[in-house]
């Protein structure tokens, strides 16, 4: 899967029209599913795009980063050693 991500970035590099680049992203059913109307600038493959689903009339700008996780885990698991000892 990571091979693919890089091979679909560097051909997205290589494609210099953005309604040429989301057609790319819609030929090659990156994303979930994407609706009709839609427009990427952006030319790098999110992380675990198959978790995404764009729309109906999206436009993505360039430097547009998707969190397809978080680390609340992380956060709530810590959240007792963060608590003030003591009782009050």
């Amino acid at each position: 899967m990571h091979g693919e991500r890089m091979w679909h970035t560097f051909r997205l590099f290589t494609i210099l029209s953005a309604v040429k680049r989301t057609q790319y992203y819609k030929d090659k059913k990156i994303f979930h599913s994407m609706g009709e109307n839609c427009l990427i600038m952006d030319r790098i493959v999110p992380l675990y795009a198959r978790l995404i689903s764009l729309g109906n009339n999206v436009q993505i700008a360039s430097n547009v980063h998707f969190n397809t996780h978080d680390i609340t885990h992380v956060m709530l698991n810590n959240r007792e050693s963060s608590l003030p000892r003591g009782g009050g």
